[in-house]
Formats: structure tokens, C-alpha cells, sequence
């Protein structure tokens, strides 16, 4: 009990420095957040050079910036030497290296500042790291990394086949990228990726990523052609494949020559809702919804669902742009099997499906 009460006097004696005390390590807290407290936004990547910015709202503070491969440890600055910085890659030495390939790009008050970054490798990770009032941590770190090398032969000829149930193949011939992606432009000619962003790719164009609202990206799987379904019918879509090297961030895409676009329209689509109904007990009325850009369509009748042997009258009929039909001639009792399709400038639609009607 006696030494508590020491404990007790003590604190009210002396509660005043105490208070002085604690006040002094939440300041000191304070700006040490304060001093470590940037951001950095990048502004380009190139094959051997990066540009980028980095902000400090802090501007009192004194800040050594490193740069380094990612797979190099970081070094922090030495506090008793002053580091002569430099932003070429190429000029490491003595004066600018805090260790191994550790080297000083920035050494004094940092507000906001704007560096490139010279003479790096291609297609390798760098870090940056930000040491604040001589501190012996990294008090930020940042990765970025540069692109691979640009394919220097494009995809050469290339063909594909004739849109069919909204599927498309295209052959070309392979350029000298690790690998080639066809860009598809939806009624207008397609928009060129970016360098260093990369796209999830499918073979079907309802999932692949898009470029922008009109631009869809595919990959090639085998280096010889690229597989498309989903298309939609009635479009025009133009087709421009690339060459390209790296993954990922890296990733450098061959846009700087001539393109190599062919432009294909999709087959119409089929009639939609076909809707069959019996007249005056002798015949079948036909009705269906228009699809878009139809000029004609063509009719079967037959007695067999593999219309093998078809109506004399209604084999292949085709007739004008309307939305229905009169098939005459019903025999009562007996089963007919109807199927309809779209035609107009780029060829046939698929068929409707089958309908079996009769009168009994």
C-alpha cells in the first residue's frame, strides 16, 4: 500500500511534465504520419523508359527516392552521405547507389515532381522506393514496370470464311509476335488497344473484353486462325489482326503500320415468333415478326419433318417483304411441316424451327 501511494504522490506532483510528455510523442506521431504521406500516378510506359508523379503533402519534409529491379532487395540511404541524383538507369555509380542497383533518382523536398526514368530494360519490374527525413525504411513503395519489345512484322494475308450461324473463322498468317489478336469492330473499323492493358479474351464475342463500345479483342489459340461465335445477324463488322509480345502489364501490341482491315456482313436473322393458323378449315395462315434488313424470304412445306419429299407448290417458294403467308391446298387428316427462312444481300438466314400442323 505504501508504494502505491508513492506511485500516487509522484503522478500529482509531477502531472504537469507528464501532460508535456505525452503531448510531445503525439506530435511527434503526427508529423511522422504527416512526413510519410505521398502518392504517385503514372503518366507513361515505354519499352526502356517510365515517367510518373509523385506527390508529397508534406512539403517540408526531406525525401530520398530509390529506384530498383523488384527482385533486388531495397537498400534504404545511408544518412551521413549526400547522393547526387539521376534519373538515367545507365549511370549508376558510386555517388548515386544506396547498395546494389539501388540507385538515388531524387534527394531533397519533394512537393511534386515529375521524373523519367531512363535507359531501363525492357519487359522487367522496377520499384520505387520513398524514404522520408532519413529514414531507414522505405516509408512508400510503388512497382511499375516496362513494356516488351514491339513485334517488328504484322499478321500478313488473311482470310475468313462466310459468316454462318453467327460464327466466323478467320485464317492469317502469322507475324513475329509472341502472339496475335484480331480486333472486330461492330459497323465501324475497330479502335487500337493500348499498350501495357491487357483484355480477357473468349472465343465468343457476348464475353470477350471490350476495347470500347464498339471494339471487341480475341486471341488466337493455335497461331493460325481466330474462331468467332456470337455474332450478331444484319451487321458489318470489320476484322484488323495484330501482333504482340509480353503478358500482362508488359504487354506491347504492333499498331504503327499499315492496317490490314476486311469487313464481312453477317446473314439476316431468321423470322421470329411464327405464329400458325387454321382458315376456313382448308388452309394455313402464316404469320411471324420481321427481323431487320430482310428483302425475301423462302418457304418449305413437306409431308416428312427431313422435308424430303416436299409440297409440288411450296418447294423453296420465295416471295417479298411481308410478315405472312397462305398455304392452300391442306389435304384434311394428314400432318404438314412448315419452315421458314430470311434472305437478303448477305445470304440466307437459318431456318425457323420446324412446325407441324394439320386439319383434322
Amino acid at each position: 500500500m505504501k508504494i502505491l501511494k508513492n506511485i500516487e504522490n509522484f503522478c500529482c506532483r509531477y502531472k504537469s511534465y507528464l501532460l508535456v510528455l505525452l503531448l510531445f510523442v503525439v506530435a511527434a506521431s503526427i508529423s511522422l504520419g504527416q512526413n510519410i504521406s505521398s502518392n504517385y500516378e503514372i503518366i507513361e510506359t515505354n519499352v526502356n523508359n517510365v515517367e510518373f508523379k509523385l506527390y508529397n503533402e508534406n512539403q517540408e519534409s526531406e525525401v530520398i527516392i530509390v529506384f530498383r529491379k523488384s527482385n533486388i532487395d531495397p537498400i534504404p540511404p545511408n544518412a551521413e552521405l549526400n547522393y547526387k541524383a539521376n534519373t538515367d538507369y545507365s549511370q549508376k555509380n558510386s555517388s548515386n547507389l544506396t547498395g546494389e542497383d539501388n540507385m538515388v533518382i531524387f534527394n531533397g523536398v519533394l512537393s511534386s515532381e515529375q521524373f523519367i526514368v531512363s535507359n531501363l530494360e525492357h519487359n522487367t519490374d522496377y520499384a520505387i522506393d520513398v524514404y522520408f527525413n532519413n529514414n531507414s525504411t522505405s516509408n512508400k513503395n510503388y512497382q511499375i514496370t516496362t513494356l516488351a519489345e514491339e513485334p517488328t512484322e504484322q499478321v500478313g494475308r488473311m482470310l475468313n470464311s462466310v459468316p454462318t450461324d453467327n460464327k466466323l473463322v478467320v485464317y492469317y498468317q502469322k507475324g513475329n509476335g509472341e502472339k496475335s489478336y484480331l480486333l472486330v469492330g461492330e459497323n465501324i473499323e475497330p479502335t487500337i488497344p493500348e499498350d501495357g492493358k491487357i483484355y480477357s479474351t473468349t472465343n465468343n464475342i457476348n464475353t470477350t473484353s471490350r476495347i470500347d463500345d464498339n471494339t471487341f479483342i480475341f486471341l488466337s489459340d493455335n497461331n493460325k486462325e481466330f474462331y468467332i461465335e456470337g455474332l450478331k445477324p444484319s451487321k458489318t463488322y470489320y476484322l484488323m489482326a495484330i501482333e504482340a509480345n509480353g503478358n500482362n502489364t508488359k504487354v506491347n501490341y504492333l499498331v504503327s503500320i499499315d492496317k490490314n482491315t476486311r469487313q464481312v456482313t453477317t446473314e439476316p436473322e431468321a423470322p421470329k415468333n411464327v405464329i400458325v393458323t387454321i382458315e376456313k378449315n382448308k388452309r394455313f395462315k402464316l404469320q411471324w415478326e420481321k427481323p431487320e434488313n430482310v428483302s425475301n424470304y423462302e418457304l418449305d412445306v413437306a409431308y416428312d419433318s427431313e422435308f424430303m419429299n416436299k409440297l409440288e407448290n411450296f418447294d423453296s417458294i420465295r416471295f417479298g417483304d411481308t410478315d405472312r403467308f397462305i398455304i392452300g391446298g391442306i389435304k384434311k387428316n394428314k400432318n404438314y411441316y412448315i419452315r421458314i427462312r430470311s434472305i437478303n444481300e448477305n445470304g440466307f438466314s437459318s431456318y425457323t424451327e420446324t412446325l407441324v400442323n394439320r386439319i383434322e
